[in-house]
């Protein structure tokens, strides 16, 4: 087990992800509806599969919806 996880960590991929995350330490991915940082794909990937993220989709499309139909009905209001 020791000897393969030393290959994984030898290995091209395993070097391009954690640079990716460490050298830089940059925000490359963001989730604009949970203002989630995420260093990687992947991170932001599982984020957006986690349900608080699901759960603020949701509560976001509603209020969008909500002010769409607000503004339909009442377009006095865009002024």
């Amino acid at each position: 087990v020791c000897d393969e996880f030393i290959t994984h960590l030898k290995c091209e991929e395993h070097r391009n992800q954690w640079s990716e995350i460490v050298h830089d330490r940059k925000l490359k991915y963001f989730c604009q509806v949970c203002n989630y940082p995420a260093y990687s794909h992947y991170n932001l990937f599982l984020h957006n599969q986690s349900e608080a993220h699901n759960r603020k989709l949701v509560e976001k499309q509603a209020q969008e919806e909500e002010d769409c139909q607000s503004r339909k009905t009442n377009p006095e209001l865009d002024l």
